[in-house]
């Protein structure tokens, strides 16, 4: 960490994590794919191990019978080699070539003309890949089904009216996870022209990572990491369920100290109360779920935790916190972070005094606003090395980056340390492949596994713990 002042006041710049694509050789990178194409993933480095995918990893899709031309042009693209020079994104060498396992379309379960016709609602959609998803169980064994969203579908991927919400992709990944499927969801009008090239790279490079990933591939692990961390991402969804007024489904998310044995676990209860919008877990809900998080963590790890950090992207309340308190009472070291992405602030980054530079803020900048609140910029202008020399690279491209809130409600570490761990994990997403992502992967994953479980209408009897259903 370097120290700087600041016309307005001092601040700190977070040093870049760094990934390791190797289980003994330093094989060291600040960016995923540069890892990827010179290395490999990491679990291609481990001999005999039993977790990585199969070869081949098997696919199977589901889509538009007259599209299937159409997407086949498209995934051909997997096996290739794409050449083109950009800033961040490295040359596609193949499938292969980069993941040392082959990729193989096992089945397709087509959509025909009259089916897509037929469709005069959005719960006829969802019925209609439901019962196609249904129908793949018989096929045969595959590792990853891809299914295609038609352009014809569009605009009934999302309806929004008074006391009814519907989000097809997220009705999909649930019935999926329910009967134990991983899914990549592919929309047509996401998929580039063949001939631009930059577009096409991007997005197989993203493909290519994503089923790695849900074939149980590990892409990469965290260098630096300290050890028997126990994270925790906590996101709430206040669910209207037939059997009940209101349940909260609490969503905790587990990580070990290398961002790494992701889970995801549901939580339901009544025990909770709702102020401002903000729902609140009462002191005995608390405390049973997170004694519940803690006993998982033993099971899988063989002995407690050394730290337990928690992430929330909403306030802690006394009731809740008093039953953490009480759940984690035989651990020394505790932090209770409150972290809130929209925010107020922004910043913009001078030559000098009274010069403003061509580029924003740079990324892992922290500025401390009291003795338990700061400000850290995870998206921001970073420093990419290309043929020997630094370049500027922002990611979003466009607009002034807006820095998380990060409020402390409990815990002694130094705002380093806090604001370290954040930036780590702002790097373990393995949903694709950007050099980093605005929300560390605990609250990230855990909106998403939250947002997910907004369109149960009841609550699940079975969901799988593996994040890799849910991406």
């Amino acid at each position: 960490m370097i120290k700087y002042d600041n016309i307005w006041q001092s601040y700190a710049i977070i040093k870049e994590p760094i990934l390791s694509f190797h289980v003994e050789q330093l094989y060291y990178s600040k960016t995923k794919i540069e890892g990827l194409f010179k290395w490999g993933p990491f679990d291609n480095s481990i001999p005999n191990n039993p977790l990585k995918p199969a070869n081949p990893i098997k696919l199977g899709v589901i889509l538009p019978k007259k599209k299937e031309k159409f997407f086949n042009s498209y995934l051909e693209n997997l096996v290739k080699e794409i050449e083109l020079d950009d800033i961040y994104l490295k040359p596609y060498k193949g499938f292969r070539e980069i993941y040392g396992v082959n990729r193989e379309v096992i089945f397709y379960e087509y959509i025909d003309d009259e089916e897509i016709v037929s469709c005069e609602s959005e719960k006829d959609i969802l019925n209609l890949y439901i019962r196609k998803i249904s129908s793949t169980r018989a096929k045969c064994e595959f590792d990853v089904l891809l299914i295609l969203i038609p352009s014809e579908f569009e605009k009934w991927l999302e309806i929004k009216k008074e006391n009814y919400y519907f989000h097809l992709h997220d009705k999909i990944k649930l019935y999926a996870a329910t009967q134990s499927i991983r899914t990549q969801i592919i929309r047509e009008v996401r998929i580039p022209k063949l001939d631009i090239r930059k577009d096409l790279l991007r997005s197989i490079w993203w493909l290519s990572g994503a089923i790695y990933v849900k074939a149980r591939g590990t892409l990469y692990k965290l260098a630096e990491f300290n050890e028997r961390v126990l994270y925790i991402g906590l996101s709430y969804a206040i669910v209207p369920f037939k059997t009940s007024q209101k349940i909260l489904i609490g969503v905790a998310q587990l990580f070990d100290e290398q961002g790494n044995n992701i889970r995801i676990d549901l939580f339901s209860t009544s025990d909770f109360t709702e102020l401002s919008k903000n729902p609140y877990l009462s002191e005995n809900a608390s405390r049973n779920i997170f004694q519940r998080i803690l006993e998982i963590y033993r099971s899988a790890k063989m002995k407690p935790p050394s730290k337990v950090v928690i992430h929330k992207n909403s306030p802690f309340n006394d009731e809740e916190f008093k039953g953490i308190k009480q759940a984690f009472s035989s651990i020394d070291r505790l932090e209770l972070l409150f972290i809130q992405k929209q925010t107020p602030y922004r910043a913009i980054r001078l030559w000098n005094q009274t010069t403003a530079h061509y580029y924003p803020v740079l990324r892992g900048t922290a500025v401390k606003l009291d003795d338990n609140s700061f400000l850290l910029w995870t998206s921001g202008n970073i420093g990419i090395q290309v043929n020997g020399q630094e370049k500027n690279y922002y990611q979003e491209q466009r607009h002034i980056p807006k820095p998380l809130l990060v409020k402390r409600f409990y815990g002694l570490d130094t705002l380093e340390e806090v604001a370290t761990d954040i930036m780590k994990l702002t790097k373990m997403n393995w949903n694709n492949l950007q050099y980093y992502n605005k929300l560390p992967v605990t609250i990230d994953f855990a909106s998403r596994i939250a947002r997910i479980s907004k369109q149960a209408e009841d609550i699940p009897r079975f969901l799988p713990k593996d994040f890799r259903y849910y991406i």
